[in-house]
């Protein structure tokens, strides 16, 4: 006596053996090269499916040049007020911070240059 199948198990047999015969890869290891495994498609990585510019899922580095530095702090030794210049008494002051020259009047305020 032969087993019969039921006939919607045989439907589901048969659209999962479908499904699984359409799908390129099921882990980034079926894939060759750099290429990794999306939704069944072996595709680039980062590569964008859509022509908007505003996708936010890029997670590429962004090259700001080949080698952002900041350029050397320069430190000043003179005060120069509206009044005149003197000579500043501490040091590591950097150019164009605020200082002052001390008088008998009291301290009138300049930029240190």
């Amino acid at each position: 006596m032969a087993t019969k199948i039921p006939p919607l198990l045989a439907f589901a047999l048969v659209v999962a053996l479908c499904a699984n015969a359409r799908a390129d890869c099921t882990k980034d290891t079926d894939c060759k090269g750099d290429r990794v495994c999306e939704n069944g498609r072996c595709v680039n990585p980062y590569s964008s499916s859509s022509s908007d510019d505003d996708d936010t899922s890029d997670t590429r580095p962004h090259n700001y040049g080949s080698n952002p530095t900041m350029p050397a702090l320069q430190y000043a030794t003179m005060c120069i007020t509206n009044f005149g210049t003197c000579q500043m008494m501490v040091a590591g002051v950097a150019q164009g911070a605020p200082c002052y020259c001390q008088t008998f009047r009291g301290p009138i305020w300049g930029v240190a240059r």
